[in-house]
């Protein structure tokens, strides 16, 4: 039980947020902000990764104030980035059943996000649109591995895009994201903040914005301006993120300025010791 009375509750979340969260959504009222507010109270604090998403978490987060929102990293970043000898003995599993399904192939990672309207906002792929999908993967010795939103109850676009010889990377099967990252070369996703933690490795990522404008309108809201933040490709058509992905896959990041920069905008820190700062933060609090 949550006995708050008695214990220090740090939430880590699960993300640095491009959605507006929390109290600061755009689709959140009444009693349903109450209901949040209730919810973040009893908080000892909420981590946040840098000074910008500090401000973003505090947001969201409210009644907590801007000093109960320290920036110690994210403890999850740690798994991207350190030696594969020091993850735990599930997580090197992990990879090598991930390893043994590419089967030397390069990784192609769509990571959609959670929409309102489920499967009915679905990208409706063609049939000639398909095919030219699985003619680039297949020139390129990639594949593509579809990761759904936890959220998302259809699970469709497995379905959907089996024709392209997809791999599903559910987490069913493979179970931390974070093993997905490590290996993946180019990521594909929208408007899910997941392309923030990806930013770690360096590599290439791809926004497939296909309904941008309405889901602007209708969605949670951004925090930040979506051009001023993806340090990659915003494609709001099949044809433009088809030519992407082949320069992602063939030449890597093109922009490293601007990818670097907003890289420093979301990391305060560049090592693997957000685990151990926010295990300092837990001690401290008495």
């Amino acid at each position: 039980p949550c006995e708050y009375t008695n214990r220090n509750f740090v939430d880590l979340w699960h993300g640095i947020p491009l959605k507006r969260i929390g109290v600061s959504s755009l689709d959140v009222g009444g009693i349903k902000i109450d209901e949040i507010i209730a919810h973040n109270k009893p908080n000892k604090c909420v981590i946040s990764s840098s000074k910008i998403d500090r401000l973003a978490m505090t947001a969201g987060f409210y009644p907590l104030t801007y000093k109960q929102v320290p920036i110690t990293g994210l403890p999850r970043i740690d798994l991207i980035g350190m030696e594969e000898s020091m993850l735990p003995i599930d997580l090197q599993d992990e990879l090598n059943k991930l390893r043994n399904a590419l089967a030397g192939r390069k990784l192609v990672l769509y990571a959609p996000t959670f929409r309102n309207a489920q499967a009915e906002a679905y990208y409706d792929f063609s049939k000639p649109e398909l095919a030219n999908y699985k003619q680039l993967l297949c020139s390129n010795n990639a594949v593509l591995g579809v990761r759904e939103h936890m959220a998302d109850s259809g699970k469709g676009y497995n379905d959907i895009l089996s024709n392209v010889d997809c791999l599903n990377l559910s987490s069913d099967n493979y179970p931390n994201i974070e093993m997905l990252y490590r290996l993946a070369d180019v990521l594909i996703t929208d408007y899910s903040s997941c392309y923030i933690d990806y930013l770690s490795t360096r590599k290439p990522v791809i926004s497939f914005a296909y309904d941008l404008e309405s889901y602007m309108e209708s969605e949670r809201g951004l925090y930040y301006d979506i051009y001023d933040v993806f340090p990659g490709a915003i494609c709001t058509d099949f044809d433009s993120m088809l030519v992407s992905l082949f320069d992602a896959l063939n030449t890597g990041v093109k922009d490293v300025e601007k990818y670097e920069r907003v890289r420093h905008m979301f990391f305060d820190f560049d090592d693997q010791l957000n685990s151990q700062r926010v295990a300092e933060l837990v001690y401290n609090l008495g």
